[in-house]
């Protein structure tokens, strides 16, 4: 957060019901109306002081399992960021903190945890990720990748345990960040993250799974290594066995390209090279990827200078071809559109992001400005404005209703809520 600016922050669900009055007797919060057909109104899941503390949308924060929503955020406890999980089970309406309100990472480590990612499995066992520097550590920048997971709908978790398994860690600043958390049809777990071992002269995308549920994790190890910086992993299921893995990749003095691998489970897991999907003329960063009906579907924000940047989507049906890259709407110079998050909403594809006129490119942070929502019909893509003020949003990659978080932000006061939409 910079000190220059006041921020009045909202992690908040935002619930709009098309075609039916909103029950505003329930939102603790209203939205500011922007331009749209959807009827808004808002809950409050939780405050924070942190215009990201979704982080990032390439990674995955809310899922729906059954009638029941799920959330993972960052908010302070003693001071100190901290992992949290919040659910809901009348569709919004009302929030409540779960593992009794506790944080789900160690309360009593006075280092910062950062970044989670939530998945569900076959069976609704919740599954949690996040980074963040050990309790004995002696710098806040020595950060591992921890898990954890409930069996029991939220109301308790599993303690928090080290997956990294950085060969050689004794805390030196050997850090990983940027945890994803995918779950497949039979049940095994995946995570992948970038990160840095002894051995690497670039960050590195690293990977692990688990096939008992989490209660052991295999090695980690290089997703597919190359010479050049990979950053933000998305990964997403074609089937039992195969999986893409999607990252923004940078080497010496070159723009961020988004980059593809296509991954095979067969005793071990062998995966191919990288392979670029955006144009080499823009620097492309923050992909948010989904799979669904043979069809894989690839969005991130695309700029061509320091004075602009667009949303651009990309399509697959074999993970290793991919169209043409296609921009959603063309914006002025002076505006920026960032932070996509792609989900299937009944076989509807849904792709929000945020525009701006203030961003820092080419390493942005969380700035408030309009949120948009496309979606795909038989004529191409329409965008409509679904509110203002809005610095970050997160969707699931797939659910029964449009549910969308975000971070609500404003100039006069410090809160951050959440917000979801349903349709």
């Amino acid at each position: 957060m910079r000190p220059s600016r006041a921020w009045a922050l909202a992690l908040i669900i935002i619930l709009s019901l098309l075609g039916i009055a909103a029950c505003s007797e329930h939102a603790s919060q209203k939205l500011p109306q922007g331009a749209t057909s959807l009827t808004l109104h808002s809950s409050v899941v939780s405050s924070t002081e942190d215009a990201e503390a979704l982080g990032y949308p390439g990674s995955r924060k809310l899922v729906e399992v059954g009638d029941t929503y799920y959330l993972a955020y960052r908010a302070k406890y003693a001071g100190v960021y901290h992992i949290y999980v919040s659910k809901s089970l009348d569709t919004g309406t009302s929030w409540q903190t779960a593992n009794g309100g506790a944080p789900i990472s160690d309360p009593t480590n006075k280092n910062s945890q950062r970044v989670p990612s939530l998945a569900a499995g076959p069976d609704g066992a919740l599954h949690l990720v996040w980074y963040g520097a050990d309790v004995k550590s002696r710098s806040k920048n020595e950060r591992q990748i921890w898990y954890a997971r409930s069996l029991n709908g939220g109301a308790t978790w599993s303690p928090p345990a080290n997956i990294s398994n950085v060969p050689g860690y004794g805390g030196q600043e050997l850090w990983q960040e940027h945890p994803t958390i995918t779950i497949g049809p039979d049940g095994t777990i995946y995570v992948t993250w970038e990160g840095l071992f002894q051995t690497d002269s670039y960050r590195q995308l690293k990977l692990v799974t688990s096939t008992d549920g989490g209660s052991s994790w295999s090695a980690a190890g290089d997703v597919s290594s190359s010479a050049a910086n990979q950053s933000r992993p998305s990964l997403v299921m074609l089937d039992a066995d195969t999986f893409l893995v999607m990252a923004y990749a940078t080497n010496s003095g070159g723009k961020a390209q988004v980059v593809s691998t296509r991954c095979l489970r067969q005793g071990g897991i062998e995966c191919s090279e990288w392979t670029a999907l955006s144009d080499p003329v823009f620097d492309s960063r923050h992909v948010s990827a989904l799979y669904s009906e043979g069809a894989m579907w690839a969005v991130w924000r695309a700029s061509a200078s320091a004075e602009e940047s667009h949303i651009e989507v990309s399509r697959s049906t074999d993970g290793v071809t991919w169209t043409r890259p296609e921009m959603i709407s063309r914006l002025e110079k002076g505006e920026y559109a960032l932070f996509p998050s792609i989900g299937m909403v009944n076989q509807e594809l849904m792709i929000s992001y945020v525009q701006t006129r203030q961003a820092s490119l080419p390493n942005e942070a969380a700035e408030p400005g309009l949120l948009k929502l496309a979606k795909l019909n038989q004529t191409g893509w329409t965008v409509e404005t679904l509110s203002d003020n809005v610095a970050i949003t997160t969707q699931p990659e797939r659910s029964s209703r449009f549910v969308l978080a975000l971070v609500l932000g404003s100039d006069q006061s410090a809160v951050i809520s959440i917000i979801a939409v349903f349709t």
